[in-house]
């Protein structure tokens, strides 16, 4: 055969199997897609519109003519190496193939195989990981929960100004139709906000100075809880949002942390930076909750105060 023939019949024989490959990987796409489609929760009713659309086809088909392109031609890269004449005194396989060539192809197909066992196990703990996130509590009501986040601090500079405006944006939306319910909060789910410094209960030394953490809080407004669906431990909730009162509403493992053997109603806390801080009452203990998103422990100690102003509030609605 002439070497053009060679060309053609290496390149017919990988396009063929690039070809095969393709339809193969469209089909196992195409059937894995809506097998996630049929397992996916009712909370994310946007992911039945995937599908395969024509651009998807053809990047496809054209990944896989390149495919069978490339290695085809490589083919006969390495066919031309060699005379067929040598190989058939010498014998093909010692001929086309040294023991250095051998052994680079084994360290191919097992890389090959590394590879590939590597992505399946990924693929396979990432399904696990979706089908236990979709099983796992948060410690509030999810259903038919909504934010929006209004940033207020270059419109509204004063807190008065922000104040009469969220009252009336708030007012306004709860006369829209559908809308069972509402209130304010500085953070939403999966969102946290942490202050910075150094955490000190009544009793205990003043931190050293210098001393740093991330403590995590939210503002909220009195019927928080009650609206998120969050239950209430002991003691009550913030019943006076004046500054002046300095009411705080822990969650249980901020308890159980700092008094693992008494209650925390009555406790006063303060956080401290650069030797400054106000001090706090502990009025309630509130179950945990995954606010910060379903990655993190639920036990995370969390300091929820009154919302009295903030420049970036956030209005959680429930809808029917």
């Amino acid at each position: 055969a002439s070497r053009v023939r060679i060309v053609r019949q290496l390149l017919t024989e990988s396009l063929l199997l690039a070809g095969a490959g393709c339809v193969g990987g469209l089909l196992t796409g195409w059937l894995g897609m809506r097998a996630l489609v049929s397992m996916s929760p009712d909370a994310l009713a946007e992911l039945a519109e995937a599908r395969m659309d024509g651009t998807t086809l053809l990047v496809t088909a054209g990944l896989a003519a390149l495919t069978g392109i490339i290695v085809g031609l490589l083919g006969t890269f390495q066919a031309a190496r060699f005379s067929a004449n040598d190989a058939l005194k010498a014998g093909a396989v010692s001929a086309s193939q040294s023991r250095r060539q051998r052994r680079l192809r084994s360290v191919l197909v097992v890389s090959e195989m590394a590879v590939s066992t590597v992505l399946l196990v990924g693929a396979t703990l990432l399904i696990r990981s979706i089908l236990h996130l979709q099983t796992v509590d948060p410690g509030f009501d999810t259903s038919r929960l909504y934010a929006v986040q209004v940033p207020l601090r270059r419109e509204y500079p004063t807190t008065l100004a922000r104040q009469a405006f969220l009252a009336d944006v708030t007012a306004r939306m709860r006369r829209v139709s559908g809308v069972e319910g509402l209130t304010i909060s500085t953070a939403v789910p999966p969102w946290r906000s942490f202050l910075l410094g150094a955490l000190q209960v009544e009793g205990e030394p003043l931190p050293p100075a210098g001393t740093t953490s991330f403590i995590d809080y939210n503002r909220i407004e009195p019927d928080y809880f009650r609206f998120m669906g969050i239950r209430l431990v002991e003691g009550s909730t913030i019943t006076d949002a004046s500054k002046a009162a300095a009411q705080v509403v822990v969650n249980a493992g901020f308890a159980k942390k700092y008094w693992p053997r008494g209650s925390a109603l009555g406790r006063r806390i303060r956080v401290v930076y650069n030797g400054q801080g106000d001090w706090m009452t502990i009025v309630g203990v509130v179950g945990n909750a995954l606010t910060s998103g379903l990655m993190d422990e639920a036990s995370q100690p969390m300091m929820y105060l009154a919302a009295i102003d903030s420049y970036e509030p956030a209005v959680l609605v429930r809808v029917a």
